[in-house]
């Protein structure tokens, strides 16, 4: 009995070990994210943020995103990136700007918050696109515009399956800020081809249909897409293109315009 319950406490510990080394409390391995935190943990490529934590929910600053590139760059061409002076992800900038992953003065800070586009720019830059097997059939993000600066970026890493979107049709959500898990993830993809996603995306839509604009999520900076399409219902201003005073809703195609609206039942009780 005694030879019994020490295998079975053994075979837990190994379990544990094996799960991102036990150490963090507030991953489990049920988690979307669980496998790819162990990933990225077992390659020395991210850390938790103290006291047992990984914080799957916080955010992923630009200094800390370059150094992760920095890392795997230097990790497949078998280099060390030398210490420096000065704060902590120095080195990694220094080392990235001189290996062309980014320029100097691209990032107007290191501290703040990644978003999501650059992120994507930094992997992009960092691995060797021979690297990246196409296995997916990307040619249209539906939320990114192609004109985008990023946009051949994007198509790339889709379709080597890096990125799927956050959705069925796979809206990328450009500037909005990365969390830890959706890092650790895109990670644990360019780290191990194994992990990459093959995936159909449904109901593509292009953000020049007139439909798209209903399911905008957040504000763009493109001036003909809006957010919360709902929220607009007034089409009679077809020279208000992006709908800060008269609620149009509107994009220009060709020659044509395009407006969508939605209305509202009044309630009378209830």
């Amino acid at each position: 009995m005694k030879k019994i319950i020490f295998t079975l406490l053994i075979a837990i510990a190994c379990s544990l070990l094996s799960f991102a080394g036990g150490v963090f409390t507030d991953v489990n391995e049920t988690d979307w994210f669980a496998s790819a935190v162990d990933t990225v943990y077992e390659l020395k490529y991210m850390n938790g943020t103290g006291e047992g934590a990984f914080s799957p929910k916080g955010t992923v600053t630009v200094g800390q995103g370059i150094t992760v590139a920095a890392r795997i760059f230097a990790e497949a061409k078998g280099e060390e990136i030398a210490e420096k002076d000065g704060e902590w992800y120095q080195m990694y900038v220094d080392y990235a700007i001189e290996n062309k992953i980014i320029t100097d003065k691209q990032f107007d800070s290191y501290t703040r918050p990644a978003l999501r586009h650059e992120i994507a720019t930094l992997y992009a830059s960092a691995v060797d696109a021979e690297k990246l097997k196409a296995i997916n059939d990307v040619d249209l993000i539906v939320d990114v515009q192609k004109d985008a600066p990023y946009y051949e970026d994007l198509c790339m890493l889709y379709n080597a399956g890096i990125l799927v979107g956050n959705d069925a049709m796979g809206k990328f959500v450009p500037d909005s800020n990365i969390s830890r898990a959706e890092f650790a993830t895109m990670t644990s993809r360019i780290a191990k081809e194994d992990q990459r996603v093959e995936k159909v995306f449904s109901n593509v839509m292009s953000v020049g249909d007139s439909h798209e604009l209903i399911f905008a999520e957040m504000m763009s900076k493109y001036k003909n897409r809006i957010a919360n399409a709902w929220l607009y219902d007034n089409k009679n201003d077809e020279t208000n293109v992006i709908g800060n005073s008269t609620k149009i809703i509107q994009k220009e195609a060709g020659e044509t315009k395009v407006g969508a609206y939605r209305d509202f039942d009044a309630l009378k009780d209830g």
